[in-house]
């Protein structure tokens, strides 16, 4: 097992607990000026938590909905292991409540379990962080791309999320969009063919149509050319869109219509 060059915390109030956790951690081969005992979440919430981080449920009954949240919040980078009483479904809830990668029942500990448990939080919190950074640095991309942008879910058709651009493109501030729908933007005699579009499953996975009529919040109606894909987003069927302004297009094509120039 690999020697961690950052300490390993042990919140635990009873001395017991803790020189059970270090002896463990000792045997997998973590030098014992690493492993370090807080007698209480509170505790260790003064300073920033970066290690494996093992936490005794009982301590979990006398901390705060606050003090759990700060908890979250300094072990952000953490593998936490819940050192559980006993098994069952009140262990999985309060694994869950500090976002712990797992758990382990403090009678039932041994040397390959402990190692394995270990190992798993490690590289199972590693995953989640390089999840993280990836959704974080698409949503940049998506914030910063210079052409509106949002996404929203495909049973109710709620916003869920907006870009810059189309908070400026449109009008709406963030908080009038994430309390719409796709249906707010668009005149009512389009609804029937919108609804009839967004039920539909491409076989690309990419939507590409001209043109469409939005609605900006002054009450200015444009024509746009809509781009989209299916996306999973926060747990939920999405869709994502691309707005590109359009106006110039058709009124350059109704322009040559109006001369008399043939598409066909």
């Amino acid at each position: 097992m690999p020697v961690p060059e950052r300490k390993v915390c042990i919140i635990d109030e009873n001395y017991a607990g803790f020189a059970l956790i270090r002896k463990f951690l000792v045997a997998c081969g973590y030098p014992p000026d690493h492993i370090v005992q807080y007698p209480s979440i509170a505790t260790a919430n003064e300073e920033r938590i970066p290690g494996v981080t093992f936490v005794d449920d009982t301590l979990l009954e006398h901390a705060t909905p606050e003090t759990v949240e700060d908890f979250k919040r300094n072990t952000a980078s953490a593998a936490v292991i819940l050192l559980a009483s006993a098994d069952g479904e009140q262990a999985t809830k309060h694994a869950a409540a500090i976002n712990a990668q797992d758990y382990l029942v403090k009678k039932e500990i041994t040397l390959p379990l402990f190692r394995k448990s270990v190992l798993y939080a490690i590289d199972r919190k590693k995953m989640t962080n390089d999840l993280q950074r990836t959704r974080d640095d698409y949503m940049a991309m998506f914030h910063r791309h210079p052409l509106p942008m949002w996404v929203y879910e495909i049973s109710t058709r709620a916003f869920l999320a907006v870009n810059a651009a189309a908070i400026h493109y449109y009008g709406y501030s963030e908080q009038e969009f994430l309390s719409m729908t796709i249906l707010d933007i668009r005149p009512a005699d389009d609804v029937p063919a919108l609804l009839a579009t967004t039920k539909k499953t491409y076989n690309s996975g990419f939507y590409d149509l001209n043109h469409w009529t939005h609605i900006k919040r002054d009450g200015t109606n444009v024509k746009v050319h809509i781009y989209s894909h299916n996306i999973f987003f926060d747990g939920r069927d999405c869709k994502i869109v691309t707005a590109v302004n359009a106006d110039r297009e058709v009124r350059m094509n109704q322009l040559l219509i109006d001369m008399g120039v043939n598409f066909k």
